[in-house]
């Protein structure tokens, strides 16, 4: 990087040495880096100084050592094994010089706009392997931040909760480049598999990149469908973003990439993970584990089966991607048919997955699985499922996802229903719905509301206590049918048509109103309506009206816990403004929070 006669101990030197490492050369190949490539200066610069240089720069240091006083001392923290590359040149300067202006010069020559012909979103063949090289160039100087000595300064180890920083700052315009490097990498890729690994690959260094929202939609805005979509299945927020962004113009078209992704997406999608799987897995996991009979397990169960109703309704695909976790779960616990609660709550969970998810071709043979589980479950129990109305409601319940997979899949269910004709003739639920899967009806997605009920809501003439009976009415349906309240579609109806009652000054309405719309939240797939009927709680002139809603914050808040925040900051306001106890009500809230995400 300098000659012998240059002094390391001198920061000044060094900083020079970076300048003149940057400066991009006019020939062909350098007496330093020997290549037979044709390659330009600033890739040379990236490739040379922050990667140690190309392949054929390792002979001529092995000809020419190093004098002793220009040796770099070693780091003794915890230096990443990534940051080796790295190294060789730019980092001893870094050690010594405390500056930047070296990693950052390589930055912006790596991902400098160039007049091409082509979109950097599209990037020709031909520049695959410099494209290749200015994301190495670009990881290499991102990965310069987990030296101890360059970040704090001194030699010691990382802090436990060290969060790390974008040290590249890259502009929107740098951003794109480097998007279609990536997507030059992947067209590259001998085969749709190995693109989808390559991209990603270079998954953390474009999320290390995109700090802040603005860069996180310029990425989306700017990136190839494949990378989009894996983008989305990391950072779920993209698709709101893209949805909210009025003043670009391929707005629409990116946020028709993530709604109507083709096959190959599809299967990409299916193969790759996301950030909810994680989540999804530790519900189903915590919900299926042994624990003894008791009040506080009872209510913790129901939270836990709240939050994944909650995760599978509002994140597409997240619980199309947990049947095959679900399905082995119900066949380990097939033997144990007296524990009919954890069944019941998965049996919950499956009821909110609308039909293109639940019944899509990769998905059917799941379903079979499972419900073949859920029928043996019930033949264990003798007749009616399990003991007492539990067992009848579950089993209604099973009738109910045994119609949809019928009504679908009738030559798929026959087989099923062959096999387990004994079963279904011991119980009228399953009887019924078999008798309505073979007549042709039944093509929803589960039992609807009671239709008198759900009518008299949604025009609100009748007396505040006939209002109340009918809240009651559909709660107490609910309940027998269990947390899918009829499906995505029921669900989101019941929820417009109770919400406006959750501020109504008779307070017999009133509470049956909050009571079902925590009942509902989870299952919703737009939370829109309950957010707007807290807010209108929490912002009432009557005083009871704001304490009806403090009293059931704990259980309102497990289900929309994306808006936990400003919920919370309302209720805080509330109690600076007025003598109402929030104190006790935002302790409840955080308590309940920190329960689900603990599992």
């Amino acid at each position: 990087m300098c000659c012998r006669r240059c002094s390391w101990r001198s920061a000044c030197t060094a900083r020079a040495c970076g300048r003149a490492a940057t400066v991009p050369r006019l020939r062909t190949t350098s007496p330093r880096t020997p290549c037979a490539s044709r390659t330009s200066g600033s890739v040379e610069c990236v490739g040379g100084a922050a990667a140690g240089g190309s392949a054929g720069a390792q002979p001529a240091r092995a000809a020419e050592p190093r004098p002793r006083h220009a040796q770099a001392p070693r780091a003794r923290g915890h230096p990443a094994p990534h940051a080796r590359a790295g190294q060789l040149s730019v980092l001893p300067a870094l050690q010594l010089t405390k500056r930047w202006c070296t990693a950052r010069a390589c930055g912006r020559a790596a991902t400098a706009p160039r007049p091409t012909t082509t979109s950097p979103r599209t990037p020709c063949a031909s520049h695959t392997s410099r494209s290749v090289e200015c994301v190495a160039g670009a990881a290499a100087g991102e990965a310069q931040v987990h030296s101890p000595r360059v970040r704090q300064g001194r030699d010691r180890a990382t802090p436990k909760h060290h969060k790390p920083e974008d040290t590249l700052r890259l502009t929107h315009e740098q951003l794109e480049v480097l998007i279609g490097y990536v997507g030059a990498e992947c067209a590259a890729a001998n085969s749709a598999e190995e693109a989808r690994r390559c991209a990603e690959a270079r998954l953390p260094l474009l999320l290390r990149c995109c700090s802040t929202p603005h860069a996180l939609l310029a990425a989306a805005l700017s990136a190839h469908p494949l990378l989009l979509l894996l983008l989305y299945m990391k950072v779920p927020k993209v698709a709101q973003l893209v949805r909210e962004c009025e003043q670009r113009g391929c707005s629409s078209a990116a946020l028709r990439a993530l709604q109507q992704p083709d096959a190959a997406l599809a299967r990409a999608a299916r193969a790759s993970t996301s950030a909810t799987d994680r989540v999804s897995h530790a519900l189903l996991t915590a919900l299926a584990a042994t624990h003894a009979h008791s009040k506080d397990m009872t209510q913790r169960a129901w939270r836990l089966e709240a939050l994944a109703r909650a995760v599978w309704a509002r994140v597409s695909g997240a619980g199309a991607r947990a049947l095959a976790l679900c399905g082995a779960l119900l066949r380990g616990l097939r033997a144990e048919h007296a524990r009919a609660p954890p069944h019941a709550h998965l049996l919950a969970a499956l009821e909110v997955l609308p039909d293109d998810q639940l019944l899509a071709d990769h998905a059917v043979e799941e379903l079979h699985e499972i419900l073949d589980c859920f029928l043996q479950i019930i033949r264990q129990g003798g007749g009616g499922g399990a003991r007492g109305a539990d067992g009848g409601a579950v089993a209604q319940r099973v009738g109910a996802l045994l119609r949809r997979y019928a009504a679908a899949r009738p030559q798929r269910a026959a087989p099923l229903l062959h096999k387990h004709r004994d079963t279904i003739a011991a119980s009228a639920a399953l009887a019924s719905a078999c008798a309505g899967a073979s007549g042709g009806g039944g093509g929803g997605e589960a039992s609807s509301a009671p239709a008198h009920a759900l009518l008299a809501l949604q025009r609100r003439t009748a007396s505040p206590d006939e209002l109340a009976c009918h809240l009651q009415e559909v709660e107490s349906w609910g309940v027998r049918l269990g947390g899918g309240w009829g499906g995505r579609e029921c669900a989101a109806s019941l929820l417009r048509a109770v919400a406006p009652f959750a501020a109504a000054p008779h307070a017999p309405l009133r509470a049956a109103a909050l009571s079902l719309l925590a009942r509902l939240l989870p299952a919703a797939p737009d939370v829109e309506p309950g957010l707007q009927a807290i807010m209108e709680c929490l912002d009432s002139n009557q005083p009871e009206v704001a304490q009806s809603a403090l009293d059931k914050m704990a259980e309102l808040i497990v289900g929309i816990q994306e808006h936990a925040g400003r919920i919370l900051a309302r209720v805080f306001e509330l109690g600076m403004k007025s003598r109402l106890p929030t104190e006790v009500c935002i302790a409840r809230c955080v308590a309940a929070i920190n329960l689900q995400r603990g599992c």
